[in-house]
């Protein structure tokens, strides 16, 4: 999880739910005005589940918010729901899953996970919100070797196990946003830095980009790189060239953020002689900024 430890940060929860020889764990959660975040664990409490004779682990049914709001994805997925009944849609998360030749013993084990959750409208800090979370198990073949997975594994449908179901309440800690509209330009491409959400768990930077021409339309940005003890976070698109790129420790006093990179995105519209190949663009583009102390 990127940002400071957000379990520090957050509320022990430890409700543990069991179906089916089946066990989730919610550990731990965390709300600010911005995000919710979830820590969960998944215990496989059957010796040897098998499905159509092969092997399989608990794969919790996560769907991304874009894939919801287009329609896809199966319709038994985990929700999150706060109080009034609101859907938040999951933009990130981590999963945990058995390799290549791992044998029962492997998949037996617990698996921590987390998701993190847009809160499009945001929450009221201060108070005590009430949150309802629904998670289901599928089945995910697991695979002798590396060559079987190539190959895959045929396994039949089966209705997902659960919803494994969690009622808790969170603290809503405040998440200060500060306007910072600063603007750099590089390689032709004029960047703009539009606002810093100081989130404790989750403190991100607003970028947007502006195209130089209709070739260069889909630019991805890559951010510096990533500290060595924390799991890099990609930058996440929020439509008309804005981006969220992540800032690793939460942010106070004088701080930065510098784009190394943008990768041109192909046109998927385009095929043939006429598709423009992914090519990169140099930077740097850097932002230096101040964040009020909290």
């Amino acid at each position: 999880m990127p940002g400071a430890d957000a379990r520090e940060v957050g509320t022990e929860i430890g409700q543990e739910r069991v179906i089916d020889e089946a066990k989730v764990t919610l550990e731990w959660a965390y709300a600010d005005e911005e995000f919710v975040v979830i820590s969960y664990s998944v215990k496989d409490l059957q010796d040897d589940r098998r499905n159509a004779g092969h092997r399989v682990q608990l794969d919790p049914i996560f769907v991304g918010k874009d894939d919801v709001e287009a329609g896809r994805g199966p319709d038994r997925r985990a929700t999150l729901t706060d109080e009034s009944g609101r859907e938040l849609g999951m933009i990130d998360g981590t999963f945990e899953v058995a390799g290549p030749g791992d044998g029962p013993e492997v998949l037996r084990m617990s698996k921590s996970n987390s998701a993190v959750f847009e809160v499009a409208e945001g929450l009221e800090p201060g108070r005590t919100h009430r949150f309802h979370l629904e998670i289901p198990l599928g089945e995910m073949p697991t695979f002798s070797s590396m060559e079987e997975g190539e190959q895959g594994v045929r396994i039949e449908p089966r209705p997902p196990i659960g919803p494994f179901i969690f009622d808790f309440e969170l603290p809503v800690q405040p998440a200060p946003t500060i306007e910072m509209n600063e603007k750099v330009e590089n390689n032709g491409v004029e960047m703009t830095l539009e606002r810093v959400v100081n989130s404790p768990a989750r403190p991100q930077a607003v970028i947007c980009i502006e195209p130089p021409d209709d070739v260069h339309e889909n630019l991805h940005p890559l951010v510096e790189p990533y500290p060595a003890d924390r799991k890099p976070i990609e930058p996440l698109p929020l439509g008309h060239g804005c981006w969220s790129a992540p800032l690793y420790d939460r942010t106070e006093g004088r701080s930065s953020l510098t784009v190394t990179s943008l990768v041109v995105e192909p046109d998927e519209n385009m095929s043939g002689p006429e598709m423009v190949q992914p090519e990169l663009l140099p930077g740097p583009w850097k932002f230096d900024f101040e964040v009020p102390e909290r």
